[in-house]
């Protein structure tokens, strides 16, 4: 929170600056939640004239707290209850008064002073009113110490070259109002709030059945059985919270709820709600909740819900904190009827969300929305590529080799497609335009303007074959799909493995047959170059952490047996894994270390193994690779079976040196960063 510092409305305040109130706003602007600071700071500015801004800073200290009696006491002293004034004291200047200037029109008459007048020049001496007598003091033409009111001729006056304030008519008490205008041109707080129709239905939203069938038992059912909902007392009133990572359609599938219920949707995120000023996000919520209540049947979706629900004791600022009380009550209605209101919300981070938010009554459902799988993902594909020139699409294939990929991944994927298309003049998109933009996703654009010496070609080219080799002999590693020595992104080679099917869980064996694939290029390197590089930096990282998993996190370790070590603590400020919580003794910690030493050297064994026993065929994959410098499909095979002299003899018409040939998605290992 910010304190802002407002000066005086006179144009002509000329008061100097006080180095300890600067220096002590300073402190106040880092430790917000400082109550007596801030009361002190508020006298000091009461001492130095300051009031209005000292009459701000105990409203945030009452604010913070409303029982403070130094609070109230202080602003006592910023609005003083003035004196009747005499006649020698009845002579201050008038708000908002200019200087005098010589001019030919009538003015004001100076003030007089108490003691007696000095004699003036007729020529400024001209009487206010015709008539007047210029000997005496001038009647006041503004508001007293102490008087109701404000002078709107002479401020109107002083500022008719200036921007027109915003009023509206006479209210009848002789003084104009300000306009209540909100942020959108005048309208009124539940306008402001856009409220939306949508055709989406559930239809439209591929796979993720088990996230349909809980939609249709929690939201669904009830409203087209209305009997049934009076039956058993099913209220509609409640709300429901949609986790998982990124990407995979939380927003799209509350879109099509809204559309399948035949009610309105209100999409809402931070930025919508959060204001710089005190008070105005609560307000702004407030008026949110109103609006849909007014739009009821509506679904109410609330994007990034850690956002603006954190929890209260990872939160660092009072604002926030009363941001989610203000929600609280607003998802609770307990001074107003919620019914006809479904309340949805979507975060990536469930343990960041308070947990009274999650309550019964609140967002007490929950739903896991992850990345699509196979059949998933070719609904969306055929939906996507309908609406697109295509031409020779294996859709079955597309769908297979995108495990992983999210809604936003796919979509991504068609649009890129679309641009490569149109880079190369042609009228539809092709599998070949498919492919090339899978791995220009994942792996990033080829670096062209790139140039590597003999050397490190060479180098490259055995890391990658020792990656391949070690991946297709080891028969709990992925098939190989394509080896490449062409640079992309920071990769300056890269492998591709990619599933035949889906899998949802992962073996020890599996992930041991991992980080041997990983180190296949290390070993490489030092069996058939003249040095190890560098390029080894990611696979290492990779399969380190992989061991160390293996170990702390999924009990696979014989050794330590069935354990977890170390638990995760997910902070708000600090990030999900920085910051670890560590459960076990020192000498509990050297184990550790020493089990995943085991691990990576007991797969650093079976690589070299599979390599030392295959020389010549490494020979003949990294000379290939030189040669075409990307190899797949056929010649993959040809190579990785040992059966080059072969698969030559069955291809007469096909030289050793080939075109770099196409594309698919790098999801091995590379050689460098």
């Amino acid at each position: 929170m910010r304190t802002c510092r407002i000066g005086r409305v006179s144009p002509y305040d000329c008061s100097m600056p006080n180095p300890l109130i600067d220096s002590l706003l300073q402190v106040l602007s880092d430790r917000p939640d400082d109550v007596p600071l801030r009361l002190h700071v508020a006298e000091l500015l009461i001492a130095d004239g300051r009031g209005a801004e000292a009459v701000q800073h105990c409203a945030i200290a009452l604010q913070q707290d409303p029982s403070n009696q130094q609070a109230h006491a202080l602003l006592g002293q910023a609005f003083p209850t003035p004196a009747t004034p005499s006649p020698a004291q009845e002579a201050p200047v008038a708000p908002m008064q200019q200087a005098p200037e010589p001019t030919d029109h009538p003015q004001d008459t100076p003030t007089v002073p108490a003691s007696p007048p000095t004699p003036v020049n007729e020529d400024q001496a001209a009487p206010t009113e015709p008539g007047q007598d210029t000997g005496q003091p001038a009647p006041e033409t503004g508001p007293k110490p102490g008087q109701a009111g404000f002078n709107w001729s002479r401020a109107e006056q002083q500022f008719k070259d200036g921007p027109a304030p915003r009023f509206v008519a006479d209210s009848g008490s002789g003084e104009p109002e300000l306009e209540r205008v909100h942020e959108d041109d005048g309208a009124r707080p539940e306008d402001v709030w856009e409220v939306e129709r949508t055709t989406l239905t559930l239809a439209d939203v591929g796979g993720m059945e088990h996230v349909k069938e809980r939609l249709e038992v929690s939201f669904l059912a009830p409203m087209r059985n209305p009997e049934l909902r009076k039956l058993f007392g099913k209220s509609l009133r409640g709300g429901l919270l949609l986790y998982g990572p990124p990407g995979c359609g939380k927003t799209f599938i509350a879109r099509a709820v809204a559309g399948e219920m035949g009610a309105s949707f209100m999409n809402v995120t931070l930025s919508d709600v959060l204001d710089m000023f005190l008070g105005q996000s609560e307000g702004k919520l407030h008026d949110l909740f109103q609006a849909a209540r007014r739009a009821a049947p509506v679904v109410l979706f609330l994007d990034e819900l850690d956002a603006i629900g954190a929890k209260r004791t990872l939160t660092r600022f009072s604002s926030m904190r009363n941001v989610i009380n203000q929600l609280l009550q607003e998802l609770d209605g307990v001074d107003t009827n919620n019914e006809g209101l479904f309340t949805l919300a979507a975060t990536n981070a469930p343990w960041d969300v308070d947990s009274a938010l999650r309550r019964p009554g609140r967002l007490d459902r929950t739903i896991l929305v992850l990345p699509p799988d196979e059949p998933a993902r070719m609904a969306i594909l055929k939906h996507d590529l309908v609406r697109r020139p295509v031409e020779g699409i294996n859709l079955a294939k597309l769908a297979r080799d995108t495990d992983g990929f999210t809604g936003a991944d796919l979509a991504n994927l068609m649009n890129e497609s679309a641009l490569l298309a149109a880079r190369r003049r042609r009228e539809r998109i092709s599998m070949g335009e498919v492919e090339e933009a899978m791995e220009r996703v994942m792996a990033g654009p080829e670096k062209k303007g790139r140039v590597m010496t003999q050397a490190e070609r060479m180098t490259i080219a055995y890391h990658e074959s020792g990656h391949a080799l070690v991946g297709h002999v080891l028969e709990n590693s992925d098939p190989v799909h394509k080896i490449s020595i062409i640079s992309r992104g920071r990769a300056l080679g890269y492998t591709m493995q990619l599933p035949e099917e889906d899998r949802f869980l992962e073996t020890r064996d599996g992930m041991l047959d991992q980080i041997a694939v990983l180190l296949g290029g290390r070993t490489a390197e030092e069996l058939f170059c003249s040095d190890i590089t560098t390029g080894a930096s990611n696979d290492l990282e990779r399969a380190t952490k992989l061991a160390r998993e293996m170990v702390t996190r999924y009990g696979m370790s014989d050794e330590l047996g069935a354990q977890v070590y170390g638990e995760a603590q997910h902070e708000v400020f600090l990030g999900r894994d920085y910051a670890n919580h560590h459960d076990y003794s020192a000498e509990t910690s050297k184990r550790i270390d020493d089990e995943v030493e085991r691990i990576m050297r007991e797969a650093h064994l079976r690589a070299c193994e599979v390599l030392e026993a295959r020389r010549a065929q490494m020979d003949t994959i990294a000379h290939v690779l030189l040669e075409r410098e990307t190899v797949e499909g056929e010649v993959v095979s040809a190579l990785l079976d040992d059966r080059w002299d072969a698969y030559l003899a069955a291809h007469p018409g096909e030289s050793a040196v080939g075109e770099g040939a196409a594309d698919g998605r790098a999801t091995g290992a590379g050689a460098g960063e």
